[in-house]
């Protein structure tokens, strides 16, 4: 992906986590399904998993992981305070 393309495709994964209202946040397969909305079509949800982790990253933290005492192996994310407020700037 271009710089640009990963731009809008973080963009997308924002704002498919700030109407999330659950307190579970959601996961990487779920969300490449719902990134399809905006045009994305991701053959790997790794790929987004990859994404999460780079938002996640404490100099950007737009998203954060949510731990999960049930289940370790699925990991979820919600967007955070940070996340929410680039989406705003940006005029979502």
């Amino acid at each position: 992906m271009t710089p640009e393309i990963e731009q809008r495709f973080d963009e997308a994964i924002l704002r498919v986590l700030d109407r999330n209202p659950s307190q579970f946040g959601l996961g990487a397969t779920t969300l490449q399904v719902q990134v399809m909305e905006f045009g994305f079509t991701v053959r790997d949800p790794a790929e987004v998993l990859r994404r999460l982790e780079y938002m996640a990253d404490p100099r950007i933290g737009f998203v954060a992981e949510i731990s999960r005492t049930a289940n370790k192996a699925v990991r979820t994310w919600k967007i955070t305070a940070a996340g929410t407020d680039d989406l705003r700037s940006r005029g979502f």
